[in-house]
């Protein structure tokens, strides 16, 4: 059974778009924009989940598989 964003590269942008619950609007939108950009690869938001997810434990490249990214982005 696949839940929303367990596919790679999907469960980032659900997170940010789930963040117009919890965040004003024109930070969503701010952090909309910069995942947007052309070389962005993760927004702030991202980065934090990113970092709490290897906090917890998880090794650097499933977090990073996870969101996605590279194991090279993810050390970056």
């Amino acid at each position: 059974m696949k839940f929303h964003g367990e596919r790679n590269g999907i469960r980032e942008p659900i997170e940010v778009l789930s963040l117009g619950r919890d965040m004003p609007h024109e930070r969503v939108v701010a952090d909309l924009a910069a995942a947007l950009q052309a070389n962005a690869r993760l927004t702030d938001h991202g980065r934090a989940i990113l970092v709490e997810r290897v906090r917890s434990g998880r090794p650097v490249g499933r977090a990073a598989a996870e969101m996605g990214i590279s194991s090279a982005t993810a050390h970056t």
